[in-house]
């Protein structure tokens, strides 16, 4: 899987020609590059921004923010079968 988004994250770099940082108003489309459907709520809390140029992020706190964008949707899918179950 981090293999996967090392992937994605040279991509996106190098789409913002930034030298190792990624623009935070692109974290919302990262995260579904590498699988995962946050919401934009999810998006904003870890990171995200809403216009380009206010933060940029680097591939380590991007990795970290993966690890909670993921739990976060694991458990909202878990409460979401339990419901529907």
């Amino acid at each position: 899987m981090w293999s996967d988004v090392r992937e994605v994250f040279d991509l996106f770099d190098f789409w913002d020609g930034r030298d190792g940082l990624v623009d935070g108003f692109k974290l919302g489309d990262f995260l579904r590059c590498c699988g995962l459907n946050p919401t934009q709520t999810l998006v904003m809390e870890n990171g995200g921004t809403k216009k380009l140029g206010n933060l940029v992020l680097s591939y380590l706190f991007i990795r970290l923010q993966l690890y909670s964008c993921y739990s976060r949707l694991l458990k909202h899918r878990i409460q979401l079968h339990k419901t529907y179950t």
